[in-house]
């Protein structure tokens, strides 16, 4: 009985490990997405920024 509890609980830690490993994953991948984001607006402002500049 001890051991079929045994085998239910590493059962139901590998399913909690396994859905915290996918959504480690999620969050990398929306941080790396943010970050492109993020440089993709910076740069844009320096080339606005570059384009005033040079029309003075």
């Amino acid at each position: 009985m001890a051991e079929e509890n045994d085998k239910k609980i590493i059962e139901k830690v590998k399913e909690i490990y396994d859905k915290f490993v996918q959504n480690l994953g999620n969050l990398r991948v929306r941080e790396r997405d943010v970050v492109k984001k993020y440089k993709e607006h910076d740069r844009q402002e320096k080339i606005e920024e570059i384009t005033k500049s040079l029309n003075k």
